[in-house]
């Protein structure tokens, strides 16, 4: 069964958010809903170069389609925003990975994101052929950022990642900064923290690991000969090790992140037991095709989130992963695992009883309406979203403020210049043939929507005392 995801593009100067693109899409094949939350919003409290990740309610002509998740994209704007770069800044030099194993050997394995420079790969190339003469670690620092190199590898590593550079060689960007060095952005984390490796390894591969990949060496989810990897792991250990150790007591470790699962369980599960329970027809909610596999679970599967014990053949549950592969971490690179967790709590605070190093929730009440032939509804009721300081700027003041636009028919439609464009693309989750894909646009063709979507984001560290 199919669920729709959507890409908007906001028209002219307009930012929702601060943002120019934002994507719409559902989390149907993850039971817990918050996988990619969690993922997002370690990168944002590790200053890691990110997009961000909100839940929100989808309406569609006034038919409730689910929890849905709102996030940004990596585009231009994105880029002159993150790097505080002029906002005429034309973006040259972000390139995305998107297809399967890219190991830095040819020029053509990133394309160039920006349409009006899609032709511009000469610093790609240079790029490619600078590794190629890397000898060592100190010669790969000249041209790229190796701090954050070696978190995304530990970040891979520690979340079971099959869907990123080490394993599978994609869903990621490189983009040259200013300075020259380049910076690797990894994007898409809805198959991390053991949903997706181990039936990766079984059907994909044929190869059969034990445990769900809780043991998992990062030298085993190497696939084919990769020079980078190469250079700054295999032959000397030392700045990984480093990275992993501080992203573990940072983040990734049981004690901070079952407090926040059960956070975010509370806070999301009224939404959860609303998107799981079929409507008076028998239909799930958003649910546009019947073909296929029901990739659909109930309420039931969420509330296992808080169990430590597995249900799934294939599946570990969320703290089964992590409890396990934060102890094969210590074991496999030497770490005092209690003095991992000492000095984590620490840094929450919990030893010195200081107050935790976490943002304090922010509560507004914001309206958002798009009103013309067709309108979208956006209200956003709690702000509270992650550790990222840039993101409490952000948010809309409390007000009430109106533009005036339309979805149009997902390829050219366009209002006047002083009305707000989205531009809507529906993206299927899965396995849409050609054939359905058609049929599915034809259905959504000239049709009037309206996406309401009610978005509520908790920060579930702190009291809302400060609000």
């Amino acid at each position: 069964m199919i669920e729709l995801f959507f890409n908007l593009k906001l028209k002219g100067d307009d930012l929702l958010l601060g943002r120019k693109h934002i994507r719409v899409r559902s989390d149907a094949e993850d039971n817990t809903h918050m996988k990619s939350k969690i993922a997002y919003d370690l990168l944002n409290k590790w200053n890691i170069p990110s997009i961000q990740e909100t839940y929100c309610e989808l309406y569609i002509n006034e038919e409730y389609f689910g929890l849905y998740f709102l996030l940004d994209t990596i585009k231009s704007n994105w880029i002159i925003k993150t790097y505080n770069l002029p906002t005429d800044e034309e973006v040259e030099t972000l390139f995305y990975c998107k297809n399967t194993h890219t190991r830095f050997i040819n020029g053509d394995e990133c394309y160039n994101d920006n349409d009006k420079t899609a032709n511009y790969t000469k610093p790609f190339e240079n790029f490619i052929e600078k590794i190629k003469a890397s000898e060592s670690i100190d010669d790969i620092k000249k041209f790229m950022n190796i701090d954050l190199l070696m978190k995304n590898l530990a970040i891979e590593f520690l979340f079971g990642s099959h869907d990123h550079f080490i394993l599978t060689g994609h869903n990621f960007y490189m983009y040259q900064r200013k300075d020259g060095i380049w910076d690797m952005i990894l994007v898409d984390f809805d198959s991390d923290l053991g949903s997706s490796l181990y039936a990766y390894f079984l059907y994909a591969l044929k190869i059969n690991i034990d445990e769900y990949g809780y043991r998992l060496k990062l030298e085993d989810m190497l696939r084919s000969e990769n020079r980078l990897i190469d250079i700054v792991y295999t032959k000397d250990k030392t700045a990984f090790k480093k990275a992993l150790r501080e992203i573990m007591i940072t983040g990734f470790n049981p004690d901070a992140l079952f407090k926040r699962i059960e956070e975010l369980k509370e806070f999301i599960a009224p939404y959860v037991k609303k998107t799981t329970t079929p409507r008076p027809d028998g239909r799930l909610p958003g649910v546009i095709n019947f073909k296929g596999s029901n990739n659909h679970h109930t309420y039931e599967d969420f509330e296992a989130v808080s169990r430590l014990e597995n249900t799934s053949p294939v599946v570990p549950s969320l703290k089964s992963w992590i409890k396990n592969r934060f102890e094969f971490a210590c074991e496999e690179y030497g770490l005092d695992k209690e003095e991992i967790l000492r000095e984590a709590a620490k840094f929450r605070g919990e030893i010195l009883d200081e107050p935790e190093n976490e943002k304090e929730d922010l509560f507004q009440n914001n309206e958002v309406e798009i009103d013309n032939e067709s309108r979208i509804s956006v209200s956003i009721e709690e702000i509270t979203e992650t550790e990222n300081d840039d993101l409490e700027n952000e948010y809309l003041d409390d007000k009430e403020m109106e533009v005036t636009g339309e979805i149009d028919d997902l390829e050219n439609e366009y209002l006047d210049d002083k009305e707000m464009e989205v531009t809507g693309e529906i993206e299927n989750a899965e396995d849409l043939d050609d054939e359905e894909y058609d049929d599915l646009e034809n259905t959504e063709e000239d049709e009037e929507v309206e996406i309401e979507i009610n978005e509520e984001i908790e920060d579930a560290e702190d009291s809302a005392d400060e609000e």
